[in-house]
């Protein structure tokens, strides 16, 4: 679809097309020699098996990046949602490196802890919400704002209307 909308683009500027080398690069993080080799360093380093392979899986050999935060501030090494392999350095990768801006890009469309939690991720929406809010600036009343329009959100996406019902 990128590659089409690139096409389109050009031929509505007329400007000469150029050949998309998206199909030969590989995406962010991608370009590890080994899936495997690379899992194995994640597990000895994270010492959770689930979320190194998450880890790995979402930001291939970029997955040290968001590691790394661990360091600096070791809670961020505690999950999002306990039983699952999202931890809170995620979120704070998420607005340091994703242009992440809002609680519902971060868990509805970066890590899918709305698909995959029964609240449909509010609890993990306020506990990431207090990571993120002071390096975007938030006020409290921002938080209050995101986590409202966050709620909205994942209603308006998974709610059931009761008209349909």
């Amino acid at each position: 679809m990128a590659r089409d909308m690139v096409d389109a683009v050009e031929h509505a500027l007329g400007v000469p097309h150029r050949k998309a080398p998206t199909h030969s690069l590989p995406l962010p993080g991608g370009d590890i020699p080994s899936f495997d080799a690379e899992l194995s360093s994640a597990r000895s380093t994270v010492g959770r098996d689930d979320t190194a392979l998450h880890l790995v899986r979402a930001y291939g050999g970029r997955w040290r990046q968001v590691w790394a935060l661990t360091h600096a501030q070791p809670l961020l090494a505690e999950p999002l949602v306990p039983g699952l392999p999202y931890i809170r350095a995620e979120a704070v990768h998420g607005v340091t490196h994703e242009l992440v801006h809002t609680l519902s890009d971060l868990l509805v469309r970066r890590l899918k802890v709305s698909f995959e939690t029964r609240d449909l991720g509010r609890a993990a929406a306020r506990l990431a919400a207090s990571d993120v809010a002071p390096l975007l600036g938030w006020s409290p009343q921002d938080v209050e704002r995101q986590l409202a329009d966050y709620s909205r959100d994942v209603e308006r996406l998974f709610g059931i209307d009761p008209a349909d019902a």
